[in-house]
């Protein structure tokens, strides 16, 4: 879980970085390759004889797929416009969603405590829209200064100019 978590974290800055030359679409597209290559080795390890089976499931596995699809999109195109901290915090909102459609669609009904957590999450995305964006410093570097995205011409060839 440690190591997932930390994965977790990672990815954000990754994609953000990814993010600078690529557009969303083609880093949805590679993401969404990936995730089916890493599933496929369930065929090879396990009883494959009712996969192909698909029957009263396909309706369910399509409205995940385009659940999975356009989460990522989103996702992706959040990180390029906004940045990657602001998408992360915007990104808990998923679990506003998902708590509605629980009450709405399955029936379930939510303690006092979760609804206190559900309008603590809720206050937190909303404070995120008074936030002030602070100038980005460059920093001394390390061993994940590589996320950064790097300088561009216009803007050395403008510090070489001031100087």
């Amino acid at each position: 879980m440690l190591i997932a978590s930390a994965l977790y974290a990672l990815h954000i800055p990754i994609n953000q970085r990814v993010l600078y030359d690529m557009p969303p679409q083609t880093v949805t597209l590679y993401t969404l390759l990936a995730m089916s290559a890493i599933t496929l080795p369930v065929l090879f390890f396990s009883d494959s004889s009712n996969i192909l089976n698909i029957g009263a499931g396909l309706g369910p596995m399509i409205g995940l797929t385009l659940v999975t699809f356009f989460s990522r999109l989103t996702l992706f195109m959040g990180v390029k416009s906004i940045g990657g901290s602001e998408t992360a915090l915007i990104g808990l909102s998923e679990l506003l969603v998902t708590m509605i459609f629980a009450q709405l669609w399955l029936g379930e009904n939510l303690y006092p405590q979760q609804w206190l957590g559900a309008c603590l999450l809720s206050i937190s995305i909303l404070l995120i829209s008074f936030e002030k964006v602070p100038k980005k410093k460059r920093g001394a570097g390390g061993w994940l200064s590589w996320l950064s995205h790097p300088t561009l011409p216009t803007e050395i060839s403008s510090q070489s100019r001031d100087q």
